[in-house]
Protein backbone atom coordinates (compact mmCIF):
# COMPACT_ATOMS: atom_id res chain seq x y z
CA UNK A 1 0.00 0.00 0.00
CA UNK A 2 1.28 3.46 -0.67
CA UNK A 3 1.60 5.77 2.10
CA UNK A 4 -0.73 8.71 0.70
CA UNK A 5 -3.55 5.90 1.41
CA UNK A 6 -1.68 4.63 5.10
CA UNK A 7 -1.43 8.15 5.78
CA UNK A 8 -5.31 8.78 5.14
CA UNK A 9 -5.87 5.48 7.07
CA UNK A 10 -3.82 6.60 10.23
CA UNK A 11 -5.60 10.41 9.99
CA UNK A 12 -9.00 8.50 10.20
CA UNK A 13 -8.41 6.63 12.96
CA UNK A 14 -6.02 9.60 14.45
CA UNK A 15 -9.55 11.84 14.25
CA UNK A 16 -11.81 9.48 15.33
CA UNK A 17 -9.61 8.48 19.18
CA UNK A 18 -9.58 12.34 19.25
CA UNK A 19 -13.12 13.25 19.23
CA UNK A 20 -16.11 11.82 20.87
CA UNK A 21 -19.51 11.33 19.65
CA UNK A 22 -18.52 11.46 15.93
CA UNK A 23 -19.36 9.40 12.90
CA UNK A 24 -17.09 9.32 9.73
CA UNK A 25 -18.89 10.83 6.85
CA UNK A 26 -19.62 8.44 4.20
CA UNK A 27 -19.34 10.74 1.68
CA UNK A 28 -16.46 12.73 2.55
CA UNK A 29 -16.77 15.32 -0.56
CA UNK A 30 -19.75 16.87 -0.77
CA UNK A 31 -20.99 17.32 2.96
CA UNK A 32 -24.65 17.91 1.87
CA UNK A 33 -24.93 14.85 0.58
CA UNK A 34 -24.50 12.97 3.84
CA UNK A 35 -27.55 12.18 5.52
CA UNK A 36 -28.68 13.77 8.77
CA UNK A 37 -27.11 10.56 10.72
CA UNK A 38 -24.03 11.49 10.02
CA UNK A 39 -24.02 14.86 9.37
CA UNK A 40 -24.52 15.37 13.60
CA UNK A 41 -21.54 15.44 14.75
CA UNK A 42 -19.53 14.03 11.89
CA UNK A 43 -16.24 13.73 10.05
CA UNK A 44 -14.06 13.14 6.67
CA UNK A 45 -10.78 13.33 6.51
CA UNK A 46 -10.32 13.56 2.56
CA UNK A 47 -6.75 13.81 -0.11
CA UNK A 48 -6.22 17.33 -1.26
CA UNK A 49 -3.31 17.91 -3.81
CA UNK A 50 0.30 16.82 -3.70
CA UNK A 51 3.60 18.21 -4.98
CA UNK A 52 6.50 16.94 -5.91
CA UNK A 53 9.31 17.98 -3.23
CA UNK A 54 12.25 16.23 -4.45
CA UNK A 55 14.70 16.41 -7.66
CA UNK A 56 15.46 12.09 -6.99
CA UNK A 57 12.20 10.98 -9.33
CA UNK A 58 14.08 9.00 -11.73
CA UNK A 59 16.00 7.62 -8.68
CA UNK A 60 13.40 5.21 -7.21
CA UNK A 61 11.86 7.60 -4.83
CA UNK A 62 9.93 11.09 -4.54
CA UNK A 63 9.43 13.30 -1.31
CA UNK A 64 5.38 14.53 -1.65
CA UNK A 65 3.76 17.54 0.03
CA UNK A 66 0.02 17.10 0.16
CA UNK A 67 -2.61 18.14 1.64
CA UNK A 68 -5.57 16.62 3.82
CA UNK A 69 -8.55 18.19 4.50
CA UNK A 70 -10.13 17.04 7.97
CA UNK A 71 -13.66 18.42 8.47
CA UNK A 72 -16.59 18.38 11.28
CA UNK A 73 -19.53 18.71 10.65
CA UNK A 74 -23.10 19.45 12.88
CA UNK A 75 -26.97 20.13 12.25
CA UNK A 76 -28.37 23.27 13.46
CA UNK A 77 -32.05 23.94 12.57
CA UNK A 78 -32.65 27.78 13.13
CA UNK A 79 -34.49 28.38 16.19
CA UNK A 80 -34.14 32.02 17.00
CA UNK A 81 -31.29 30.88 20.05
CA UNK A 82 -28.43 32.43 19.63
CA UNK A 83 -26.76 30.92 22.64
CA UNK A 84 -27.62 27.22 21.42
CA UNK A 85 -26.36 28.12 17.97
CA UNK A 86 -22.81 29.76 19.67
CA UNK A 87 -22.48 26.78 21.48
CA UNK A 88 -22.36 24.37 18.36
CA UNK A 89 -19.82 26.51 16.87
CA UNK A 90 -17.80 26.69 19.95
CA UNK A 91 -17.87 22.88 20.09
CA UNK A 92 -16.91 22.54 16.24
CA UNK A 93 -13.78 24.53 17.12
CA UNK A 94 -12.74 22.98 20.60
CA UNK A 95 -12.99 19.47 19.13
CA UNK A 96 -10.50 20.79 15.72
CA UNK A 97 -8.72 21.99 18.60
CA UNK A 98 -8.35 18.68 20.30
CA UNK A 99 -7.64 16.98 17.08
CA UNK A 100 -5.01 19.71 16.51
CA UNK A 101 -3.56 18.97 19.70
CA UNK A 102 -3.31 15.16 18.87
CA UNK A 103 -1.98 16.08 15.43
CA UNK A 104 1.04 18.09 17.65
CA UNK A 105 1.47 14.93 19.97
CA UNK A 106 1.88 12.88 16.75
CA UNK A 107 3.44 15.36 14.02
CA UNK A 108 5.25 11.93 12.06
CA UNK A 109 1.57 10.29 12.27
CA UNK A 110 2.89 7.14 12.94
CA UNK A 111 5.94 7.01 11.15
CA UNK A 112 4.77 7.73 8.20
CA UNK A 113 5.56 11.10 7.56
CA UNK A 114 8.06 13.74 7.83
CA UNK A 115 6.12 16.13 9.34
CA UNK A 116 2.61 17.35 8.92
CA UNK A 117 1.72 21.35 9.44
CA UNK A 118 -1.39 22.94 10.03
CA UNK A 119 -2.09 25.17 7.63
CA UNK A 120 -5.00 26.44 8.12
CA UNK A 121 -8.79 26.27 9.36
CA UNK A 122 -11.96 27.37 7.55
CA UNK A 123 -13.86 28.51 10.64
CA UNK A 124 -17.49 28.09 11.02
CA UNK A 125 -19.42 27.87 7.95
CA UNK A 126 -22.73 26.66 6.90
CA UNK A 127 -24.30 24.64 4.24
CA UNK A 128 -28.31 24.71 3.64
CA UNK A 129 -29.77 20.84 2.80
CA UNK A 130 -32.71 19.66 1.01
CA UNK A 131 -34.75 20.02 4.15
CA UNK A 132 -33.62 23.49 4.55
CA UNK A 133 -31.21 22.34 7.96
CA UNK A 134 -27.99 24.03 8.29
CA UNK A 135 -25.32 22.23 8.63
CA UNK A 136 -22.63 23.96 10.59
CA UNK A 137 -18.68 22.61 9.15
CA UNK A 138 -15.25 23.48 9.61
CA UNK A 139 -12.49 22.32 8.44
CA UNK A 140 -8.45 21.69 8.75
CA UNK A 141 -5.85 21.81 6.37
CA UNK A 142 -2.86 19.77 7.40
CA UNK A 143 0.19 19.42 4.82
CA UNK A 144 1.86 16.13 5.46
CA UNK A 145 5.26 15.39 3.98
CA UNK A 146 6.36 12.52 2.93
CA UNK A 147 7.80 9.60 0.74
CA UNK A 148 6.98 7.31 -1.65
CA UNK A 149 9.34 4.59 -3.03
CA UNK A 150 8.72 2.33 -6.31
Amino acid sequence: MSKVTTIKNYLDTLVAGAVTGYFQLPDNLATEDNTNTYLEKGFAVSYGPGVNDSANFCQGEILISRGYDIRLTNIYVPNNDETYRGSLESALMEDLFLILTTIQADVLLGGNAFDSIPEGDTGIQYLVDEAQEQIITTALTLTVRYRETF
